[in-house]
């Protein structure tokens, strides 16, 4: 679940379009909401997810962090 806020905010948009109703203020009453599913992946291929993108994030911090060194070598340069 520690990226199900992201996932759902990037699809709210497309939620609300499909569940709202009304004529000048759409509006989603509680028992349409309720109504909605929602499918996500099981507990466990979750975690397997939540690894593989903490790893990238990993990666892409030690990679910035050479980026930087390699920058600093050569303002030192100019």
């Amino acid at each position: 679940m520690k990226y199900f806020y992201a996932y759902f905010n990037s699809r709210r948009k497309s939620i609300v379009q499909r569940l709202a109703r009304g004529t000048n203020k759409k509006a989603i009453n509680d028992t349409r909401l309720r109504e909605y599913v929602i499918s996500y992946p099981s507990e466990d291929e979750q975690e397997k997810v939540g690894h593989i993108v903490d790893d990238i994030f990993i990666n892409v911090e030690h990679y910035k962090e050479k980026i930087e060194k390699e920058y600093a070598k050569l303002e030192n340069l100019i």
